[in-house]
C-alpha cells in the first residue's frame, strides 16, 4: 500500500508540474490539476457485478463524475 500511495502521488506531481506538456503533446485541451485513487486488492474481489457497481458507485461520487 506505502509504495502505491507514493506512486499516486509522484504521478500527481508529474501530472502538474508537466500540465502544459501533457495539453499539447496528448491534445488534452481540458487537462487540470488530476486527482487519483488507489484501489487496493485483488482483481477476484470484484468478480461478482454488484461489487463492481458498487466500486464504480463510489468511484463517481469521489470523481464528481468526472471520468
Amino acid at each position: 500500500m506505502n509504495k502505491g500511495v507514493c506512486q499516486l502521488l509522484g504521478d500527481i506531481d508529474f501530472c502538474n508540474e508537466n500540465q502544459d506538456y501533457l495539453r499539447h503533446s496528448f491534445g488534452l485541451t481540458n487537462f487540470r490539476e488530476p486527482n487519483g485513487i488507489l484501489i487496493a486488492g485483488r482483481e477476484s474481489e470484484f468478480n461478482n457485478d454488484s461489487d463492481k457497481k458498487k466500486m464504480k458507485g463510489a468511484w463517481n461520487r469521489v470523481s464528481n463524475g468526472e471520468l
